[in-house]
């Protein structure tokens, strides 16, 4: 007869012990703890999520390459679909690259002796002032030319000097206030996360852009908060008649 499984007291389900030991004779056998199978486990789902995210630049570069064909040479729309042509094709191809990398350190952290591990390293920030960018890339991810996304940091005192942005270690992550400017924009109008946007183009750790998001939004809020707030909204409430 097999043996009775344990009764959990809150739901009255059957404990799930025999999965529990599956677990923990695969840990056994491969000498690993419970901290690297979960590890290993999200790197695994890191690497269907990067799948999962070319199935999806494919179907968009599809389509955008068949409105091409559709379209005339001269047509106005033209440059905007060749622009997100080639977009795609740089989204797509840094994402391979990462997933390779994710690969390359799943297999050196679990599949080899981890004395011989080589860490991945992030690549270091890139694309950091207006300078190193030109109308057409910058129009397909932000929406605007190079001049008129200056005229607008400009508004926003955002052309020059750096900012230090203090993460929860209590260190300090360096910024070109151009920099800030551009990634929001771009995250904004791409709808991209962290992540993406710094394996695509920026380059540097994803939580380094996080802390960068953050300061851009908050220091928009403070700047324009009597604009913004209600009592902006006050100043304009003559032209909304009861």
């Amino acid at each position: 007869m097999p043996t009775n499984r344990p009764i959990r007291a809150a739901t009255g389900n059957h404990r799930r012990q025999p999965i529990r030991e599956v677990q923990r004779e695969y840990r056994h056998v491969r000498g690993l703890t419970t901290g690297q199978v979960d590890l290993r486990s999200t790197m695994q789902h890191d690497i269907l999520s990067h799948d999962a995210f070319h199935i999806h630049l494919l179907e968009m570069l599809n389509y955008y390459i068949t409105m091409r064909d559709q379209l005339d040479e001269d047509d106005e729309l033209m440059p905007d679909v060749m622009a997100k042509i080639d977009t795609i094709a740089d989204i797509i191809n840094a994402n391979a690259q990462n997933r390779g990398a994710i690969l390359n350190e799943e297999q050196q952290l679990f599949d080899i002796n981890p004395d011989e591990d080589q860490p991945i390293q992030y690549g270091p920030p890139a694309l950091r002032s207006f300078d190193e960018w030109d109308d057409r890339r910058l129009r397909a991810w932000t929406g605007y030319t190079v001049n008129e996304l200056r005229e607008i940091a400009e508004h926003f005192d955002l052309v020059e000097g750096e900012v230090r942005i203090q993460n929860h270690e209590n260190h300090y992550y360096r910024f070109t206030r151009q920099e800030i400017h551009i990634f929001g924009f771009v995250k904004i109008y791409s709808g991209l996360d962290n992540s993406q946007l710094s394996d695509v183009i920026f380059g540097g750790c994803p939580r380094r852009w996080s802390n960068g998001f953050k300061w851009f939004l908050n220091y928009l809020d403070e700047r324009y908060i009597h604009i913004i707030s209600l009592s902006g909204l006050k100043r304009e409430v003559h032209n909304f008649p009861r």
